[in-house]
């Protein structure tokens, strides 16, 4: 006698609206879950645990084939690419200040050096190398004629994950730009890094890189989406994150394959840092990734260029405003991960001289 105050429990008798709205919010969240499935699939880290390993990964690499399937991943990177055009057309940070001023050229030979003697003197150096030590400090000049010109490279290649594909790699490109006299080429893929060559592999894709383009000097970032289990290119685990001293061994050999891709074609690497991260933990991350780069590079005698001094206050904090140009600005982005426009600025200005010490690069073009 109460069925008809009763509400009923067959789900088909719910209002109309209600069901198209859990069938919208479900369609939304699985169209959700397709668009951003590369970070999803590059984002279940193997260290974690049974549950990560056996639930989450294979589902989040069922996820990314749904999306190949589909075709969402072919418009997800058409979305990356038109973002990255409006970047390329947005001038309103082109010019907030004139750039920095330029080291002074080195000044000439006085004139009264002989240059047939300079090189008569080379000679005799190379027979009596100590003799020609002790001419060298007490000529200058002489030091200074027969010291190798620093390389002068016109084929610029900059590679990375995200922060080469978007702000970081487009200031730098910029700032190429403006000297003039340089050819250039920028590759940036988002959720990218050493530690997956099963999702996407660098070493692979450098040498398509060095053999086509041919660089004669390389700027590359790699790091924020290192930090997390390592694999081999069919997918086997390489290593989990915990075992830290067999991953920081294995992270150091690929750095070393990847500065090798170059090297064997005769070109120069320049490896920048990752910035500091504002959460705790992942900054403890990264700071021992940048210590294992940077180990590598000092080992190989290939430059890196830290963006702690740029990224991090006087106690290693995580620095979110700095001077650029003359005026306080953001340097980082809400995140707390990238790099802002300005941030992007301030680097690009810092590693411009930073090359300028290793490097000929062209002047840059008058105001």
């Amino acid at each position: 006698m109460f069925a008809s105050g009763q509400a009923s429990d067959d789900p088909t008798s719910a209002p109309l609206p209600a069901r198209w709205a859990v069938a919208v919010v479900a369609l939304g969240t699985l169209l959700g879950f397709l668009w951003f499935s590369d970070h999803v699939r590059a984002e279940a880290a193997l260290e974690e645990g049974p549950l990560l390993r056996h639930v989450a990964a294979p589902a989040a690499t069922g996820l990314h084939a749904l999306a190949n399937a589909t075709g969402l991943s072919a418009l997800t990177a058409r979305s990356a690419a038109f973002r990255e055009a409006l970047y390329e057309d947005d001038t309103r940070w082109a010019a907030l200040a004139a750039p920095p001023d330029q080291p002074p050229a080195p000044e000439p030979l006085p004139a009264w050096v002989d240059r047939q003697e300079l090189e008569d003197d080379t000679d005799a150096r190379q027979e009596t190398p100590d003799t020609a030590d002790a001419a060298s400090a007490a000529s200058p000049e002489l030091a200074i004629a027969q010291a190798p010109p620093p390389r002068a490279p016109r084929r610029i290649l900059m590679v990375g994950a995200s922060s080469m594909q978007f702000e970081l790699g487009r200031e730098i490109e910029r700032r190429f730009q403006e000297l003039g006299g340089l050819e250039l080429r920028r590759f940036g893929r988002h959720s990218t890094g050493l530690t997956r060559p099963d999702y996407f592999d660098w070493i692979e894709k450098a040498e398509e890189l060095a053999d086509t383009f041919r660089p004669e000097l390389v700027i590359a970032q790699f790091g924020g989406n290192d930090c997390q289990g390592m694999t081999h290119k069919d997918g086997r685990v390489a290593a989990q994150y915990s075992e830290r001293e067999r991953w920081d061994q294995l992270y150091a050999e690929r750095v070393e394959a990847f500065l090798d891709v170059f090297a064997e074609r005769g070109a120069d690497v320049v490896m920048v840092g990752m910035p500091t991260m504002r959460a705790p933990s992942f900054r403890r991350r990264v700071q021992n990734l940048n210590r294992v780069i940077a180990s590598v590079c000092e080992r190989r005698d290939v430059p890196f260029f830290s963006l702690d001094p740029i990224t991090a206050d006087s106690r290693g904090q995580y620095r979110e405003v700095g001077e650029v140009r003359g005026r306080q600005r953001p340097l980082r982005a809400d995140d707390g991960i990238h790099l802002s426009v300005h941030g992007a600025i301030l680097v690009s200005d810092m590693l411009l001289a930073f090359l300028r010490e290793r490097y000929t690069l062209p002047d840059a073009p008058n105001p």
